[in-house]
């Protein structure tokens, strides 16, 4: 099993419930006592609130490389809002951000299929 990343803090509510539905997704999938073995890097919310989101960037780039540096093979950004620097991100980091964005478009894209059978 790979190592998963979480940047949270950014709302930590969102943060949970990412956790909670990457280890039941995981056990789902594998059974047992099958759970991710993951990092979370838990920003603190008012720092970003201090900088203002157009200075975050450095924060979040920050918390990837620490994720990255921990052996996390993939990170996930655990709040809508953090999506605004995806791009940025992974053209500074080696390894791939799993974006919520891409997995948003795949279910939809396949819930359009189903119906439109």
């Amino acid at each position: 099993m790979k190592k998963l990343g979480l940047v949270g803090g950014i709302s930590w509510v969102s943060t949970m419930e990412y956790y909670k539905y990457i280890n039941e997704g995981i056990n789902t999938h594998l059974g047992g006592l099958n759970y991710a073995e993951c990092v979370i890097y838990s920003l603190n919310f008012a720092d970003i609130h201090a900088v203002k989101w157009d200075n975050s960037y450095d924060l979040l780039l920050n918390a990837c490389f620490s994720l990255q540096k921990s052996g996390a093979q993939g990170i996930v950004l655990c709040a809508n809002t953090a999506h605004f620097a995806e791009e940025e991100l992974k053209k500074e980091l080696s390894i791939p951000i799993i974006s919520l964005v891409d997995a948003t478009v795949d279910v939809v894209k396949k819930t359009t299929s189903i119906m439109s059978l």
